[in-house]
């Protein structure tokens, strides 16, 4: 049974530097470095699912305007690269698992495994077209370009008997 009786915190520092938009330019690069622990009723202090302990980001973008009559229109293109500590995962009990079939977790070990680091990048392409009483954008976007696969979770697979890794969405 589950109590609401712990403790938790989380630490860190984040730096950022950001070129608003000028010249038709803009771009943001952050840095965070933190610690996030939590301390159950057994006293003992824990990483919580979210203590990845960094995020990278960075984004930048160009815009191209064109004026025709009162008509503006806008062309843009924007890239973002995320680069960030994996998650924390429960263990898997094998032996408990295939005894009923489905995943059972290590009790008492909290989320002591990290899933690898997450790397993804995205790029859009957008046209905006603003006239008095409005604003319309098609927008063209892919995320995970790289069709990277990152982690999302372990589960434990009944049919081979051992745990399987399952990925998120590619592009």
């Amino acid at each position: 049974a589950l109590v609401n009786k712990g403790l938790g915190y989380n630490s860190g520092v984040e730096v950022l530097l950001r070129r608003t938009f000028a010249n038709q330019w803009y771009g943001m690069a952050s840095l965070s470095l933190f610690d996030s622990k939590y301390q159950g009723s057994d006293g003992i202090w824990r990483d919580t699912r979210f203590n990845r302990q960094y995020l990278t980001h960075i984004a930048g973008g160009k815009e191209w305007a064109w004026h025709k009559g009162e008509k503006q229109r806008f062309v843009s293109a924007d890239l973002r690269v995320y680069y960030n500590g994996g998650l924390r995962d429960m263990p898997i009990d094998l032996e408990a698992s295939k005894i009923a079939q489905r995943t059972v977790y290590q009790k008492g070990t909290g989320f002591s495994r990290q899933l690898p680091a997450y790397f993804r990048i995205d790029a859009r392409v957008s046209i905006r077209k603003v006239k008095a009483n409005y604003t319309r954008i098609l927008a063209l976007e892919f995320q995970n370009l790289t069709n990277h696969a990152n982690v999302a979770y372990y589960i434990y697979d009944d049919l081979k008997q051992k745990e399987r890794l399952k990925t998120q969405l590619g592009i």
